[in-house]
């Protein structure tokens, strides 16, 4: 028998989640959970991936639901779309055994859209801890500037004692950042006690990926990039002092040489 929960959550919330998981797909493997509203995705090259969590300090009211479910994203975030951005969302999701009937209420104002699936893939998120030899903070103001002029690629470089530098290639001649030759690239130092243990970095990523990316979330914001030699880059973000929170997986593309 199927079992309605309810939520109570601020519009502005709900629609960072969404949007962040996106970035990557338009649906999401989901699961609710007693610390809040877990999503898992792989885009269908299999070259990115997002987990994103809607922490459950950001709700009014929060309800558990065992079970992973395929949430339509794209379906949830128009449903959303009629509510003013800080409204606050009263959510019923009717429990299913293999769907999730939701409707979304503000006032006298209603949406509701059925979403699910009995079967599908489940992300596995790969142990990348022995991988991770560079870190670093890029402001996101600065990556949406460097990826407008950007060629179809990014590299990521170590300099040594200095830190790390960012890389595209670039046809215009106007740009904040330093050019040489039509390679355009930013450098960002790193604290001294972190240059002390990072190793030589060479790690191409797809511009387009860091594109969506860098769209799904504010321009005024930092991420932070984790990565390594051959080996995916992680960048995490941060929103609403954590209520809304997460990291996106992107592989390197392979190098000829």
């Amino acid at each position: 028998m199927a079992k309605k929960k309810k939520y109570r959550v601020k519009k502005r919330y709900m629609h960072k989640f969404l949007r962040s998981i996106q970035a990557i797909r338009g649906e999401a493997v989901v699961n609710f959970d007693y610390t809040g509203i877990h999503a898992l995705q792989v885009d269908l090259a299999h070259v990115g991936m997002v987990s994103a969590q809607l922490d459950r300090t950001g709700f009014e009211k929060y309800e558990m639901i065992e079970g992973k479910y395929l949430l339509d994203v794209d379906c949830f975030r128009e449903a959303i779309k009629p509510f003013v951005y800080d409204d606050i969302l009263e959510i019923t999701i009717e429990d299913g055994e293999y769907w999730l009937d939701i409707e979304v209420r503000h006032g006298n104002r209603k949406t509701w859209f059925r979403t699910g699936a009995e079967e599908f893939d489940k992300p596995n998120i790969p142990d990348l801890s022995e991988s991770m030899n560079t870190e670093f903070e890029l402001e996101n103001s600065d990556l949406r500037d460097l990826c407008k002029m950007a060629s179809d690629e990014v590299r990521f470089n170590t300099l040594k004692e200095y830190g790390v530098e960012v890389t595209t290639f670039d046809s215009n001649s106007e740009t904040k950042f330093v050019e040489d030759n039509n390679r355009v690239y930013m450098a960002i130092e790193l604290e001294d006690e972190v240059k002390e243990w990072i190793e030589d970095l060479d790690n191409v990523v797809a511009t387009d990926y860091l594109k969506s990316i860098s769209k799904a979330q504010p321009k005024k914001s930092t991420l932070k990039v984790e990565t390594g030699i051959d080996y995916p880059s992680r960048i995490g973000f941060k929103r609403e002092e954590g209520v809304v929170r997460g990291y996106y997986l992107v592989a390197p593309r392979i190098r000829s040489d």
